[in-house]
């Protein structure tokens, strides 16, 4: 153990990455594809929940206080308005 601490020493660490090999990243292509796919995902679901959303507040269902729908008509329906208003 001290003979191949000596040696890392007096080499500065040259030995053991010799003795290491050489250097082989590990998946590489994961590092670029699963932000792309993250990215793809992303978009994808914002445009179905998009969608979704529009067909609601076309359908007449618009959130509380959304838009296309003021406080007297949430009343109306009894939807819960925040606790400020």
């Amino acid at each position: 153990m001290h003979a191949s601490l000596a040696a890392v020493l007096v080499q500065g660490g040259q030995a053991t990455a010799e003795a290491a090999g050489h250097f082989e990243p590990f998946y590489p292509g994961l590092i670029i594809l699963l932000p792309l796919i993250g990215f793809l995902l992303n978009g994808v679901l914002a445009l179905r929940h998009g969608v979704a959303s529009a067909t609601a507040v076309r359908g007449g269902g618009a959130p509380a206080g959304g838009p296309g729908s003021n406080r007297a008509e949430c009343r109306a329906r009894g939807a819960r308005l925040p606790s400020g208003a």
